[in-house]
């Protein structure tokens, strides 16, 4: 994946992002806005599993420079770990196979 954001335009409604934002495609003074649903962290189940989903680039910040991003890893792992990660919403298949990156 070539972006810092997950698009999520075409996922189910029903799937919403612990992390979110909305994107916009057009131009500041431009009249028309083209709005896009875009996911930071976001956790469904997959398969037969569970699964947290970041496109934050924490891995080339896992060090004494950035506390911040030591935490919030951290603080990942443990929710994702923990035996009360149980998201509610499946993540279809169809759009897991759309990330994978070939």
């Amino acid at each position: 994946m070539t972006h810092w954001w997950l698009p999520m335009d075409r996922w189910p409604t029903d799937i919403v992002p612990i992390v979110s934002a909305i994107r916009t495609t057009s131009g500041w003074l431009s009249k028309k806005k083209d709005l896009s649903r875009v996911g930071l962290i976001v956790e469904g189940q997959a398969w037969n599993g569970r699964l947290l989903i970041t496109t934050l680039n924490l891995d080339s910040k896992l060090d004494e420079s950035y506390p911040e991003a030591l935490f919030l890893f951290d603080r990942l792992l443990r929710c994702a770990t923990s035996p009360e990660f149980a998201p509610h919403s499946a993540i279809p298949a169809s759009v897991l196979d759309d990330m994978v990156v070939r």
